[in-house]
């Protein structure tokens, strides 16, 4: 994992309203292996170490593409902070937040992908907005979307279920 904390030039983020309280979220997104049940590019979320600051799990994609996740803040109901990489290769910047409200929660994940989103911003600018965040936009969309299904009806989500992604799928 290489990582300089300055590296980032952008973010991408989505947000979305879920009908449920916010301990029923939180039990849904710090539970072993979570990614399975709502992730539809998830293939397999594997636990190294688990819960809390200091765990580290692996997704493999539908593609076959396996990424670390390595978590470096970790706030009960609140969200969490993460570092996810392929081995060898730069670190994207996750955060994870939901906010209570009244018997809803709002969720949100903020990403700051290593993919032409370090150095000269003149550079980087058209390949990151033309390629990168469309397609870490969409990812987003339907992550939370996966989210939203699973922690208001309970059902596990199908691989692709709310379409395909160039990235993951």
């Amino acid at each position: 994992m290489v990582i300089n904390n300055n590296q980032y030039n952008w973010t991408i983020e989505h947000s979305r309203v879920i009908n449920c309280d916010i301990e029923r979220v939180w039990d849904v997104i710090s539970m072993r292996s979570n990614l399975e049940a709502f992730h539809p590019f998830c293939k397999s979320n594997r636990v190294i170490k688990w819960p809390g600051k200091g765990a580290v799990d692996k997704i493999e994609y539908l593609n076959g593409l396996t990424l670390e996740r390595n978590f470096i803040n970790w706030i009960d109901k609140a969200g969490y902070d993460l570092y996810i990489f392929q081995a060898g290769s730069p670190a994207s910047h996750v955060s994870w937040r939901i906010i209570k409200n009244d018997d809803k929660t709002n969720i949100s994940i903020i990403i700051s992908p290593y993919l032409f989103n370090q150095g000269h911003k003149l550079f980087n600018l058209l390949p990151f907005f033309l390629i990168t965040k469309p397609l870490l936009s969409n990812y987003l969309k339907h992550v939370i979307g996966g989210l939203k299904l699973y922690a208001e009806k309970g059902a596990r989500v199908k691989n692709n279920q709310f379409g395909k992604n160039l990235l993951f799928s």
